[in-house]
């Protein structure tokens, strides 16, 4: 998940750098940081073999929010390429 937060914070900010989309900032923002979060709290559960429940919980939502974004997409009829980038 580390690498992934780090890829989607990166894409939010080059997003608002480009086009200067406070959107892409906030949801590339708000997204990474929560990727990196949880997979830090999933490192440190498996350092001491644990599971932990409050990443795994933590880790669906950002996927969660980029499905129901791409079913609003879907119905207000715009491009597939937005759709299908934020189910990658």
């Amino acid at each position: 998940m580390i690498p992934y937060g780090l890829l989607v914070l990166v894409s939010g900010i080059i997003g608002y750098a480009r086009r200067g989309s406070t959107a892409s900032l906030a949801r590339g923002a708000s997204s990474g940081v929560v990727l990196l979060l949880t997979g830090f709290l999933g490192l440190k559960a498996f350092e001491k073999r644990r599971n932990s429940y409050v990443a795994l919980v933590l880790e669906t939502l950002p996927f969660v929010a980029a499905k129901l974004h791409q079913q609003k997409s879907h119905e207000l009829n715009q491009p597939m390429l937005v759709q299908n980038l934020l189910t990658v």
